[in-house]
């Protein structure tokens, strides 16, 4: 047989692999392609599918996202590909988007382990072996006998935790990230092999995609890249550093509109304010094991005779770490114990590799009898992992759920008005409705420090005296109008919500009531976002705690007391209007969240605005008369100049390749 009998030869396993895994995951999930609704009201798809419907022109231009803690730019609700993915198959197919999003997990369930597959398979050159950890990977959860999500018990070895984790909780832009972070590597391993310029564009371009994916991508690929870097087998450190570290740059600069260095900040300091996520000594501790790990392991391995099997070992070695220090409180990444998708994926590849190397040896009769057996346990996985997927994948009436009625009732009588709805409640409202909330985001990028203090602290309430007192109090500082209590036989998935839903019956009138979910009005006099009020009223100082209210409660006097009425209205997005007027002394105080891209104009003349206390937005206006104050949102300095700068390197990149082909 000649070579290119070999190669039409290797390429036709390639294609037939690829093939029987498709297969094999569509067989699992092949009915999340013909749903409107999965019934799955516990997890974040239905955030997803709001931004799909809500985001209007944010995919492309600065947009200000109204529906979430009070307001914020639209690059700080989540990371972008899988709610874009969502929105470009709902609008060109017409299909509502709880549709396109089962079409969008049911690709990436799919991908996932094609990706590892072909990744695999360009790092070892063997393909057959790279189908079997593949296979391997689709059909046992070995991250149970390390970090288990329950009790410990090898049973959990076969759990179909996969099929979970993707149609049931929230990890569809995780495995999108995962699966792209190994196209990366399969690119960088043949740009490494042939340093033609192709294949490094190829790994930016998937780095970029992974960033855009899950913020999860972005650790992933810093701990990825760096095995990678330093187990290539040829070369030195510093030439495969460069081409690496360029592309992740350019990779970076390409989608920074959607990453930008203020959100970073935000991320970061969300985390440190968060007591399972802040970083303390052990967060120290736990980064020097895995470090001090990884350099042991990499020194003992210097020797060995394929560069991958360590590459695949260190990987091995942080990724189970990760989730099992966590079990002790060990962490110094946020959300540790979700770095579990990534250990079955490198744990798989470290053992089926490391097995090959003893097998090979092995007579080739006792290869086959050994894969004939495994095949009957193999058999029961595919089986086993079937009846679990159709339990999953079932059509639902999403009309049904508590979720929808509450958001059905609320677009029919308080359309335009801000209302907090914890759990799911909020999760899902813009699914259904355009309705501003309080919260209803994900928390690590909520805008600012203060709004996390009434959205934690109003769950703790447990007496009517609180609820009237200090549950008002911040409700009407934060221009809310009607908050909804899951009581704790509401269907809402994660009640109880509250210490006690009780207390809220006679300290706020209510509104509606279904399988003991209640809708509360909040007492204010003064309803709407735009309030007129003396400076000296404004708060100063971020409040240090849920308790320190004298400076809000002199707020919430003035604007509940106002003898002007400022009436605010949205225009679109990213633009409104107040209409008031203003005496000497006096400020408009805009229950919205304040970011540096507003602008504001009265009378034809720019007018100032600050953040108070509570970061919403002050307006410094000379308007004496009954005047019109318009607003509008441009994304700030830092908006457009991400946008020239991801411009500039899509354009430098797609030149530079141009040039290099001549």
């Amino acid at each position: 047989m000649n070579g290119g009998d070999g190669t039409r030869r290797e390429n036709a396993l390639i294609v037939c692999y690829v093939a029987a895994l498709i297969w094999l995951n569509l067989y699992w999930c092949r009915e999340v392609f013909f749903l409107d609704h999965i019934g799955q009201m516990n997890s974040m798809h239905g955030f997803w599918m709001g931004l799909a419907r809500l985001a209007g022109d944010g995919w492309y231009k600065p947009t200000w996202w109204r529906y979430s803690y009070d307001g914020m730019p639209f690059e700080y609700t989540y990371t972008p590909l899988v709610p874009g993915l969502i929105a470009a198959i709902s609008k060109l197919s017409g299909w509502p988007v709880g549709r396109a999003f089962g079409v969008v997990a049911g690709f990436v369930f799919c991908f996932g382990p094609v990706a590892m597959f072909l990744m695999a398979r360009e790092i070892t050159r063997r393909a057959g072996w790279s189908f079997v950890a593949s296979m391997t990977y689709c059909l046992f959860a070995p991250s149970q006998w390390f970090a288990p999500d329950q009790e410990f018990g090898l049973r959990h070895l076969r759990d179909a935790r996969r099929i979970l984790l993707t149609f049931v909780w929230d990890d569809v832009p995780h495995e999108l990230a995962l699966g792209l972070v190994c196209i990366a590597v399969l690119f960088l391993v043949r740009g490494f092999r042939s340093r033609k310029t192709g294949s490094f564009v190829w790994a930016g371009i998937a780095m970029a995609f992974a960033l855009l994916a899950n913020a999860f991508g972005a650790t992933a690929m810093l701990i990825v890249l760096l095995c990678l870097v330093v187990t290539w087998d040829s070369g030195s450190l510093a030439r495969n550093a460069a081409p690496v570290m360029l592309c992740g740059l350019a990779a970076y600069l390409a989608i920074c509109p959607f990453l930008p260095p203020t959100l970073l900040s935000v991320i970061g300091r969300n985390a440190s304010n968060s007591a399972p996520t802040a970083w303390t000594w052990w967060s120290t501790a736990a980064l020097a094991v895995i470090a001090g790990g990884s350099v042991v392991l990499w020194f003992l391995s210097r020797h060995w005779k394929y560069w991958y099997l360590r590459f695949f070992l260190l990987l091995a070695w942080i990724y189970c770490s990760i989730p099992t220090l966590n079990q002790w409180n060990l962490h110094f990444l946020p959300q540790s114990e979700r770095y579990k998708v990534e250990l079955e994926a490198w744990l798989v590849l470290l053992g089926v590799f490391v097995a090959a190397g003893f097998l090979d040896s092995a007579p080739k009769a006792m290869r086959v009898a050994g894969a004939i057996v495994l095949l009957i346990p193999a058999a029961a996985q595919v089986r086993s992992h079937r009846q679990f997927a159709k339990a999953m994948i079932r059509s639902s009436d999403v009309r049904e759920t508590i979720e929808y009625q509450v958001a059905d009732w609320l677009k029919a009588n308080l359309p335009e008005r801000r209302v907090f709805a914890p759990g799911t409640l909020g999760q899902w409202m813009n699914a259904f409705t355009s309705q501003q909330q309080l919260g209803g985001g994900s928390f690590p990028t909520i805008p600012s420090l203060p709004i996390q203090l009434p959205i934690t602290g109003l769950t703790y309430l447990d007496s009517t005296a609180e609820v009237s007192d200090w549950g008002t109090v911040w409700l009407t500082a934060f221009g809310v109008d009607a908050i909804v209590v899951p009581g704790n036989d509401s269907p809402e998935y994660w009640k109880p919500l509250f210490r006690g839903p009780q207390a809220f019956q006679g300290a706020m009138p209510l509104l509606w009531r279904e399988r003991d979910t209640s809708i509360y009005s909040v007492p204010r006099h003064q309803g709407g976002l735009a309030h007129v009020i003396s400076e000296t009223a404004v708060i100063k100082n971020l409040p240090r705690d849920f308790f320190d209210l004298a400076q809000i409660r002199t707020y919430v006097a003035a604007i509940e007391s106002a003898h002007t009425v400022a009436e605010w209205r949205w225009i679109d997005d990213n633009h409104g209007r107040v209409q008031t007027s203003l005496n000497p002394g006096e400020v408009i105080s805009l229950q919205i969240t304040y970011h540096p891209g507003w602008k504001a104009f009265a009378g034809g003349k720019a007018a100032s605005i600050t953040s108070d206390g509570l970061a919403q937005m002050v307006i410094h206006a000379d308007c004496p008369e009954p005047c019109e104050v318009d607003l509008s949102y441009d994304g700030g300095w830092e908006g457009k100049l991400t946008r020239v700068l991801s411009v500039i390197t899509i354009l430098g990149v797609a030149l530079g390749v141009r040039f290099s082909m001549r």
